[in-house]
Parts: structure tokens; sequence; C-alpha cells
């Protein structure tokens, strides 16, 4: 089901190319460039720093370091295995 315009109006660039919305109802945004030209906002809801983290991740942070402090460390990883499987 297509969406309804709910507010329509005309807007330019300023001389540091920005450009100005009115009437917004978030701060952040996705912009996405189609290629017929048309530009897509999507409102984004960042998580606040506050978010507590679950006690499953602190737990795995803290495995992680541990290894790390013991040198229980994995070599350098070669992405050209990688790339060849996704190039086909």
């Amino acid at each position: 089901m297509p969406q309804l315009i709910a507010k329509e109006y005309q807007a330019r660039l300023d001389t540091k190319n920005r450009l100005t919305l009115r009437g917004v109802t978030a701060k952040f945004y996705v912009v996405q460039i189609l290629e017929g030209g048309s530009i897509v906002l999507s409102p984004q809801k960042l998580v606040p720093m506050s978010t507590p983290i679950s006690e499953e991740i602190l737990a795995q942070i803290g495995r992680s370091v541990g290894n790390l402090k013991k040198g229980k460390v994995g070599g350098p990883i070669d992405l050209n295995a990688a790339r060849k499987l996704v190039r086909g």
C-alpha cells in the first residue's frame, strides 16, 4: 500500500550544500539516494549510552580480554579466500 504524503514543501541547498528540514520528529536519519534521483530519509532512534549491557555480553567481553592477556589470540586473517568466494 503506498504511503500518503503528510507534508510537502520546496527546499533548496544553502551555500554549504545543506538542506533544512521543517517539522521533523527525529534528529538522525538514514539517507538513501535512489537511481531515479529520489532521496529517501528514514528516521533513526539512537540507543542511549546509559542502556545496560547484558550479563552474557559482559561475560563474553571478560573471556575475550582474559584470552588476550594470556596470549590466546589468532593470527591475521587472510581475506583473499573470502573475496574469491564472493566473486565466484
